[in-house]
């Protein structure tokens, strides 16, 4: 009786979540030759936050250029071509060896059912870059290659068929809803009673078995 009081009286979160992409599907092609690199997703429903987001690379070669930061932004799609709009951003140190990074604890909450882009620059690096698939692993989205952010947009048909090799985890929360105040003394003398009924019952039966 205690602790259903304390989950009515506090509230109860449920937590679920939801996997999306194809990495790991395979063994992935590496691009080359392209400053951006972009992979289209939808956000699921009803888990709307984005926690976690994986991708594939292949390890860094000194003498490629100067860049040794991967830059990773997040932004709505479409609509690179008018300008970008940036929910997320950061910069990861290239890897060693040809690996998977994770970025994790994004806490991102997005729009369920809306598509939206994550883009990888790669600055003047002129190695091989981002892990991606010929094939259409992944239904919800596709990959993008350009050397601009309107050009990823622009060139996106061409490229229609293509994924990067990325995963992203969606967490979504229900909260029970608090009762008001006035409830909780009634709330509070139910479980008193239901308390002094286990008592009663208790000792009635400790008399009949004596």
């Amino acid at each position: 009786m205690r602790s259903v009081f304390l989950s009515i009286l506090f509230g109860m979160t449920l937590s679920a979540n939801t996997v999306i992409g194809d990495l790991g599907s395979g063994s992935p092609a590496h691009a080359l030759g392209n400053r951006f690199i972009g992979q289209v997703f939808t956000v699921p429903t009803p888990d709307n936050i984005l926690d976690t987001w994986q991708f594939s690379v292949a390890g860094f070669v000194a003498g490629q250029g100067t860049t040794t930061d991967i830059s990773v932004i997040i932004a709505d799609y479409p609509g690179l071509t008018s300008g970008i709009t940036s929910h997320y951003g950061t910069s990861v140190p290239w890897p060693a060896t040809t690996s998977v990074v994770t970025l994790s604890g994004l806490n991102l909450a997005l729009n369920s059912g809306q598509t939206y882009v994550t883009i990888y620059d790669i600055g003047n690096y002129s190695g091989l870059t981002i892990g991606f698939y010929g094939s259409n692993l992944y239904a919800g989205g596709q990959g993008l290659f350009g050397q601009s952010f309107a050009g990823l947009e622009t060139s996106a048909p061409g490229f229609a068929n293509l994924d990067t090799d990325f995963a992203a985890t969606f967490l979504g929360t229900t909260a029970s809803p608090v009762p008001e105040p006035s409830f909780f003394p009634i709330l509070l003398l139910s479980a008193l009673a239901a308390g002094c009924k286990q008592r009663l019952d208790k000792q009635r039966r400790g008399r009949q078995s004596a």
